[in-house]
């Protein structure tokens, strides 16, 4: 049987190959001594007439075909099981290999500008992780390119065995690429939640290594550029944890196909005013319109939301009225 290494190369007919084989097939049985004619002999598809020295016999394919195929499968089959376990063999490597990077580092953390330049240091890291990878995102929306680099980043984790939690705004809801990447990410069994509070960025992958944002201002020249911090010490790392799972507890699952209800300005006014404990003629005098047109922008809002009643629209915005808040969500004229 021919090495494994070989099968593609060894069992691919180029089309010279072929016909030569269809004119030994036709009579024409003194073939040119060639590459085209080695391969026929190595795959048994035509074998030395011993009557006629120089001349060949063609040999049914068909038993040759069985032949080769069963050999793919079986290298097919060997190497998507060593594909499966190549992660969990490589976890005792990558777990020293951070260890390392620890060591390197001091111990701490490291400082990086610039998005290339993290997304670099980034990368391999995200590549590495064998366990768990935790993401804390607080915006709505994400720039189509870092989504689509995302993508493949994220779907490559999870296929390598390892899990994914994420937490985005609720204000993403609204957002229908993030809804897509939440469906699919979802379906491949990643866990995704939304929270209606703020939170910090991070991005923490096998409880060993964390990225987290600078805030300290900017003093540089020019205008702030990205900015991170790659912690590598235990106790740093471990804090980041904690606080993402304080945010995760507080969090509400989202596999991508509920939409946050997008609300007018006078309806988010009138819903603040209404929970300020304003009746609705106050409110109307506050917003400078008539009563029966507040009844009718609560009204609007609750259908928006699904609510059966003001009381439950009231329990709805004390939920989620920081996420109306400062243009988070896109307002409606």
């Amino acid at each position: 049987m021919p090495k494994s290494d070989n099968l593609n190369a060894e069992a691919l007919l180029k089309k010279e190959t072929r016909q030569l084989y269809l004119d030994i097939l036709a009579g024409n049985s003194a073939a040119p001594a060639g590459s085209d004619l080695d391969h026929l002999m190595s795959l048994r598809l035509v074998t030395p007439d011993v009557s006629r020295p120089g001349h060949y016999l063609p040999l049914d394919p068909e038993p040759i075909g069985h032949h080769w195929q069963t050999t793919m499968q079986a290298v097919a089959s060997t190497m998507l099981e060593q594909a499966t376990f190549l992660p969990k063999q490589l976890r005792e490597l990558s777990t020293a290999y951070r260890r390392a990077q620890r060591s390197d580092h001091g111990g701490g953390y490291e400082y990086l500008t610039g998005l290339q330049v993290i997304q670099d240091r980034l990368t391999p890291l995200l590549a590495g992780c064998a366990e768990e990878l935790l993401t804390a995102v607080p915006r709505n929306s994400r720039p189509h390119e870092l989504l689509a680099l995302s993508y493949r980043r994220d779907l490559e984790v999870l296929a390598g065995g390892a899990q994914m939690r994420t937490v985005y705004p609720t204000a993403a809801r609204a957002d229908e690429p993030m809804g897509m990447w939440t469906a699919t990410m979802t379906t491949a069994g990643a866990q995704i939640r939304t929270s209606a509070s703020p939170f910090a960025r991070a991005t923490v992958i096998d409880r060993q290594v964390a990225v987290v944002d600078v805030l300290t201002p900017w003093t540089g020249e020019g205008e702030v550029p990205v900015r991170a911090f790659f912690l590598y010490d235990e106790g740093l790392v471990a804090h980041v944890v904690d606080s993402f799972e304080r945010t995760w507890a507080a969090a509400t699952p989202w596999d991508g196909k509920q939409a946050l209800p997008l609300l007018t300005p006078m309806q988010q006014r009138a819903l603040r005013l209404t929970a300020d404990g304003l009746d609705q003629a106050a409110v109307a005098a506050r917003i400078g319109i008539s009563t029966r047109t507040v009844v009718l922008q609560l009204k609007l809002a609750r259908e928006a939301v699904g609510a059966g009643s003001l009381p439950q629209l009231m329990h709805w915005w004390g939920k989620n009225d920081l996420v109306f808040q400062d243009g988070l969500v896109d307002q409606v004229e």
